[in-house]
């Protein structure tokens, strides 16, 4: 009876997909970073990248309802950075490639590796998709968010933290980078499994809470609400 040889899958199959992995995602960055625009291409940009210097509101700096957790990644990238700029695309490149490997290996669970690598795919190089993680906006680490979210309720069968904890830490911070996709991070979590919803639930409590409380803490309820309210009426 032997053992498997240098080139079964056992010993090359895995080991060689990571790679081909890890070398598609270091491509995918490097495209990213080499068609960032060089300025945000709206207003909503414009305040994203002067939050990084001062926060506030009222000056539309970000607008309502103030996207913390979004501000919050900008800031620390900035510190590396140096530039807003530089920061905002930073963040957007690795909100990318978070979002396209948490939707391959979420897919390989569900459909096997050759779906997963369709699924990428797709994900990376949607148009939309590619403007979001090359440029100024929140939208990008909503959707790194929402493939953490579809990874845990894949991985919740079978992991009893992993899997709860990506899918609450996501809905979490999903909803403190970008409110608007409440509908789809909340269907996430309540399509937790049964067995997993108590964790999943908690994990998304205390995410939210880690930053509504500052943000409530340095904006002050009334005005928040206040400006939150008039910038819906100004839709």
């Amino acid at each position: 009876m032997t053992g498997p040889t240098l080139s079964s899958p056992m010993t090359i199959g895995l080991p060689t997909s990571r790679r081909a992995g890890a070398l598609a995602l270091g491509a995918y960055a490097v495209l990213l970073f080499l068609t960032a625009p060089a300025w945000p291409d709206d207003w909503d940009g414009v305040g994203f990248l002067e939050s990084v210097q001062r926060f506030d509101l009222g000056q539309f700096q970000p607008h309502p309802p103030g996207y913390p957790v979004y501000v919050a990644l900008l800031r620390a990238a900035e510190l590396a950075a140096r530039v807003p700029m530089r920061a905002c695309v930073v963040v957007a490149v690795v909100s990318g490639v978070v979002a396209v490997a948490f939707a391959w290996s979420a897919a390989r669970s569900a459909v096997g590796e050759r779906g997963a690598w369709a699924v990428a795919t797709l994900v990376a190089a949607t148009p939309l998709a590619w403007r979001v993680c090359s440029g100024v906006g929140s939208e990008a680490p909503a959707l790194a968010c929402a493939a953490a979210c579809a990874w845990g309720l894949v991985s919740s069968g079978r992991t009893r933290w992993a899997g709860p904890l990506a899918l609450g830490i996501g809905v979490g911070l999903g909803l403190g980078v970008r409110l608007s996709w409440a509908p789809l991070y909340l269907a996430a979590l309540v399509l937790a499994p049964r067995g997993a919803r108590t964790r999943a639930w908690g994990a998304a409590a205390a995410s939210s809470v880690a930053w509504l409380a500052p943000l409530v803490t340095i904006v002050g309820a009334s005005r928040l609400y206040a400006l939150t309210v008039a910038h819906v009426a100004g839709h």
